[in-house]
């Protein structure tokens, strides 16, 4: 019985592992026929792409096109390099010696010397280049001068500046710091010292550094001094005479000293051109001996009081 058992399990054994075998050549054989198609398929490929012939045509007008190509991309490469040498040339030239200023021309300046406007301007003769000399940027410079109102630049190739400036025009005279006379101008722009200038004296402002301007409540005062005809100026030829002082009061009204003594009452600075004919009549041609106030508020109704 034992015997028949053990040769069961033999041929059970022998059955298994022939199955085994079997399936293992089976796999190995279909690995290997995928293997050798494979190989076949891409070698057949090959020859087949191989096979296929190129036009002479076709191959030579391809190497037409790569060559103009590169033919193109080359003028685009020494146009390149051809500009930038141009531009580092043009820069050199422009910012060196050859071109820059060698002659300034300033007129129209009477109060700044021409040495100064120069400075101001940052302009060095056979230093500044021209094209640094920017005509906007050194008129806005400029401006910083208390005498100039405005200054046009102009840039004359290849050497030569020109600066035309008008200068502010003073109306009346301010006390200043150290007792030092100071004029200006119908804006309230302090412009330097008084010299020997016939203006009006604008009282109780102090005048602060030329450039700068005085502050707003001098405005009507201002506005007298910068309308104020040539007429009723003061006169050397008649040192008594003539508009000497100008006072602003509450309400931004405004006192004139006619001479020495006698207080005129503009009123607010309005209808001033018929105050001022009123004036000029009243002094022409009225008795004004022994009287020390004048009232013009009502430009129509004049009126003289001791």
């Amino acid at each position: 019985m034992l015997v028949r058992t053990d040769r069961a399990r033999t041929r059970t054994r022998g059955k298994d592992a022939r199955k085994e075998g079997t399936r293992t050549r089976g796999k190995d054989a279909r690995k290997e026929g995928t293997r050798t198609r494979g190989k076949d398929a891409r070698k057949e490929g090959t020859r087949t792409r191989q096979a296929v012939p190129i036009n002479p045509r076709i191959r030579q007008r391809r190497v037409e096109v790569t060559r103009q190509e590169g033919r193109h991309r080359l003028r685009i490469l020494i146009g390149v390099v051809w500009t930038a040498l141009a531009a580092v040339f043009a820069l050199f030239v422009f910012h060196s010696s050859l071109l820059s200023v060698k002659h300034l021309e300033v007129t129209g300046n009477s109060h700044e010397p021409e040495g100064l406007v120069a400075q101001v301007a940052g302009i060095r003769i056979g230093a500044t280049p021209m094209i640094d000399a920017d005509p906007a940027s050194i008129a806005r410079r400029l401006d910083s001068l208390p005498w100039i109102a405005s200054a046009t630049v102009v840039r004359h190739w290849p050497w030569t500046m020109s600066i035309e400036v008008v200068e502010r025009t003073p109306v009346a005279k301010v006390a200043g710091k150290a007792g030092v006379t100071e004029l200006v101008d119908a804006t309230g722009r302090v412009l330097g010292p008084a010299g020997g200038e016939r203006l009006p004296v604008m009282n109780g402002f102090t005048a602060p550094v030329p450039g700068r301007r005085l502050r707003s409540s001098a405005r009507p005062a201002l506005t007298v001094a910068g309308s104020l005809p040539s007429s009723l100026e003061p006169n050397a030829a008649a040192p008594n005479s003539g508009v000497t002082g100008i006072t602003v009061l509450p309400g931004s009204e405004v006192k004139l000293t006619w001479g020495s003594t006698l207080q005129v009452l503009l009123g607010p600075p309005i209808e001033l051109g018929a105050k001022y004919d009123a004036l000029a009549t009243l002094v022409t041609e009225a008795d004004l001996k022994g009287m020390t106030r004048v009232d013009l508020t009502l430009p129509s109704q004049p009126t003289a009081s001791p």
